[in-house]
């Protein structure tokens, strides 16, 4: 969404947000809003654009988030999100008449209300009237929480921890030590004061905790008797998360049962601190909650960490640290603690897929599974967005063929469809699309 009422005021608004966000920027009005119209405070009222009963099949749609909540698949699109009934299949549209742009981050919290990320913003569509956020709201219209991100490319992602804070992804439009302006960055909006991520936070202020923040404190990387460190920034390697270069292509992120955020970084190809090539692999990263031993690696708050996509073995049944990811867009963790990750495609990885990261040894979508391992989920091509419904279902959003598909881990109806364990069928979107 880009508006023009308030757009110089959000970027000066954000840059100086992120200016001072290490000790915690206040955002105006609480969980408020940095340079919105006074329209957008109150709220943007909404029309439900589709018809009692839509099949979601029916609907055309270019899906880049998808979540599961509550009895319902969440399908965050370009121009719009909607919300698919897992028991019937029919679609509804979630703040149809507020003109979302790349709404590819989507949450839901604990009264229902649905969270967007959507390019610049992060927006809360109210499940019912009531006041939340700091905001007094009404039912089915929607609440900028956040504006100003397209300082960057925009806010990715958006996510409730077990705590109940804002976890915001912003994608950046490069990876490199000479401009972290426009390094990737995650960012916390508390929503209770405590220490969260090794940080003292207080209700209604962003904190960055991942991402260099305008050079972040590494100085000159070219000069100096730490110069060779500051150049190498290895991403193998413990890094001070608000230090850590992450790439532009930077995707979802999820919470493990401990608390640790799961973040998708799907890398690049960036400028290096002194003229040379920044190689950031597509890889998969660790925030911890707090210090403990996690994925088979000891990890210090504070910190991040890759547990997959380091290394250059292909296939199925090698230690995840040790893969060749080549893409990550999405990741999203099953009833068992298994990370599933999306791999959208990409010239060296033209189908991509979904993988996956064994919590422990078993047998899992029907293969044996050695704990540590990645294993390729076959069926799911193109897979752009990840996540796993209440019966276990893999449900993948495909962007590239504009439909949403469901890996059937049991035999059932789902979304309206009679289905049969390890079949794979399409449950939103254009069912006509070649595959």
């Amino acid at each position: 969404m880009k508006r023009l009422s308030g757009l110089l005021v959000a970027r000066f608004a954000i840059r100086r947000l992120i200016a001072v966000a290490g000790a915690g920027a206040l955002l105006s009005a609480g969980l408020g809003v940095a340079g919105a119209s006074a329209a957008d405070q109150a709220g943007t009222s909404t029309v439900d654009t589709l018809a009692a009963g839509t099949p979601a099949t029916s609907v055309s749609m270019q899906p880049c988030a998808v979540k599961y909540a509550a009895g319902s698949l969440y399908i965050g699109a370009y121009d719009a999100v909607y919300k698919v009934s897992q028991r019937t299949g029919a679609a509804t549209s979630v703040g149809a008449g507020f003109g979302f742009g790349q709404a590819c981050g989507v949450a839901v919290d604990g009264a229902g209300n649905v969270l967007v990320a959507d390019d610049d913003e992060v927006v809360a569509v109210a499940a019912k009237t009531g006041t939340f956020y700091g905001k007094k709201m009404i039912a089915g219209r929607a609440y900028p929480l956040a504006t100003g991100f397209e300082l960057v490319t925009g806010a990715v992602d958006v996510q409730l921890d077990p705590s109940g804070n804002l976890v915001v992804a912003v994608g950046g439009d490069e990876a490199s030590h000479t401009d972290a302006e426009t390094d990737s960055q995650i960012f916390v909006l508390a929503e209770r004061t405590g220490t969260f991520y090794g940080k003292k936070m207080t209700k209604g202020r962003l904190y960055l905790i991942a991402g260099e923040l305008n050079g972040g404190p590494l100085g000159d990387p070219c000069d100096g008797p730490d110069a060779a460190a500051r150049q190498a920034a290895a991403p193998s390697t413990a890094t001070k998360a608000t230090q850590a270069n992450l790439g532009d292509v930077i995707g979802t992120l999820r919470f493990d049962a401990e608390g640790n955020i799961i973040l998708a970084d799907g890398g690049s190809n960036g400028d290096g601190p002194c003229g040379g090539g920044f190689v950031i692999p597509p890889r998969l990263a660790v925030i911890p909650a707090r210090t403990g031993s996690y994925y088979g690696q000891k990890m210090t708050v504070g910190y991040i960490y890759a547990i997959a996509g380091l290394g250059t073995k292909a296939g199925s049944g090698v230690p995840a640290v040790d893969s060749d990811l080549s893409a990550v867009s999405a990741v999203a963790i099953d009833h068992a603690g298994n990370i599933l990750v999306a791999a959208a495609n990409n010239d060296d990885y033209p189908r991509g897929g979904i993988r996956v990261i064994a919590a422990k040894t078993g047998t899992f979508y029907g293969q044996k599974m050695i704990k540590g391992d990645i294993y390729a989920l076959p069926g799911l091509a193109y897979a752009s967005a990840v996540a796993v419904d209440n019966a276990g279902n893999v449900l993948a959003g495909n962007r590239t063929e504009n439909l949403v598909q469901m890996l059937a881990v049991k035999t059932g109806d789902f979304y309206g469809i009679k289905a049969h364990a390890g079949r794979t069928y399409t449950i939103a979107g254009n069912a006509k699309s070649p595959l």
